[in-house]
């Protein structure tokens, strides 16, 4: 039981993607200048880049030296990513008047950018925990390849987002972003559940699900021997 590469991708799209960074970024930087918002964009978005491929190159021997098994950390992961996702599909939006009085705030600093835009927003934990538990099924060359080609290719989608995320909140509004946050939240409900199956497999808690029948929903014929007239 593995996820396959749409899966994989689709899971690191809902937890280290645009959908939650981009409406904090605007609501940040609404009254900074655009190459502020800039300048932001890029160094949150590559210290997210950074830990994220340590993450991909380092997490299992991170794992061993703390003598973490594959498949508890599969169940523990996916217990986190199962809680981010039901915090993205139930929770409700809640829109904090702002105060008239009262001292003037100050300018925004470049400190969001690392704390909290880059980490934990982008490289969140159950991001992490997906990155390390998706190379836990394959570990080879081709698999770091394809996991970093996915990881460049989302950091490069959040940096296009936060440049322009003012002019996103504005275009698709609350309800809109809510609804998507939702439906994500949903989908990745279903792959942390299926992230925490495959952990309880490997500790040989449940047993794997059998071998998918033929076509013809009947077991193929043996073909019979040479030697028999």
């Amino acid at each position: 039981m593995e996820f396959n590469p749409w899966e994989i991708a689709l899971l690191l799209f809902a937890t280290i993607g645009p959908l939650k960074v981009t409406i904090v970024c605007a609501a940040m930087t609404e009254e900074a200048e655009p190459e502020f918002v800039r300048r932001v964009a890029a160094r949150s978005v590559l210290t997210a880049s950074v830990v994220c491929l340590v993450f991909a190159l380092f997490g299992e021997a991170i794992l061993k030296a703390f003598k973490v098994s594959i498949p508890a950390f599969q169940v523990g992961g996916g217990l986190i990513v199962l809680l981010f996702s039901l915090d993205m599909a139930v929770s409700k939006r809640r829109d904090e008047p702002r105060s008239v009085e009262g001292p003037v705030p100050a300018p925004p600093s470049l400190e969001m950018a690392t704390c909290p835009l880059a980490v934990p927003l982008m490289a969140s934990v159950s991001g992490l925990v997906a990155i390390v538990s998706a190379l836990a099924q394959r570990d080879d060359l081709k698999a770091i390849v394809f996991l970093s080609f996915v990881i460049a290719a989302i950091m490069a989608i959040n940096y296009a987002c936060l440049c322009q995320c003012r002019r996103i909140a504005r275009w698709l509004g609350p309800i809109a972003i809510e609804v998507i946050g939702k439906l994500m939240g949903v989908m990745l409900a279903a792959l942390a559940v299926e992230l925490m199956f495959m952990g309880l497999i490997g500790l040989g808690v449940v047993k794997p699900p059998p071998a998918p029948a033929t076509t013809s929903g009947r077991p193929a014929a043996v073909a019979p021997s040479a030697a028999q007239p």
